[in-house]
């Protein structure tokens, strides 16, 4: 026998690699998750909110204070770079795992790419006008009219003639 175009879509399907597909996805959704939910990026908010509010605090105080200001500048110097040292050393391993976040979308979407083109080339072809599909969608649609046709003719002799029903047709 001849495989249909709905068995040779279900045989392309089939051998799609959906285990490598999803494996991939999902690496990539966990690298997103570290990203999004790393202790560091909290800890730098933390930090960053912390200076912050040292520094606005700083400014207030600056008009009578101008001695402390350079004593506290110091401090502030200390500070900054410490978060600035911290904030490079959590820029590098996040700034890794978006690299590698990306590179596993791209190869997804190579793979997709790649394996959709032949269930496209399936659609296409059981949708071309001589396929045998639409023939027999174009047959079924005569049967179902002449069908209703018949059904049309029995409701009017009946119509017509009830007693067919019990004594038959004369």
């Amino acid at each position: 026998t001849i495989p249909s175009p709905i068995e040779k879509f279900a045989k392309r399907f089939e051998s799609l690699p959906l285990e490598e597909i999803v494996a991939k996805l999902k690496q990539t959704l966990d690298g997103i998750e570290r990203f999004v939910n790393s202790p560091e990026i909290e800890e730098s908010k933390v930090i960053i909110n912390t200076t912050m509010k040292s520094i606005q605090q700083l400014t207030t105080n600056l008009g009578g204070q101008l001695a402390p200001l350079v004593s506290n500048a110091n401090d502030v110097a200390v500070s900054a770079k410490k978060l600035i040292s911290r904030v490079d050393t959590q820029v590098q391993p996040i700034s890794d795992d978006l690299r590698a976040a990306v590179t596993s979308l791209r190869e997804l979407a190579k793979h997709t790419d790649q394996n959709m083109a032949p269930i496209l080339l399936s659609a296409q072809d059981m949708l071309e006008e001589n396929s045998p599909l639409r023939y027999k969608l174009l047959k079924m649609t005569e049967d179902l009219s002449a069908a209703a046709w018949s059904l049309r003719n029995l409701a009017d002799s009946l119509e017509r003639h009830p007693e067919a029903v019990v004594r038959g047709k004369k």
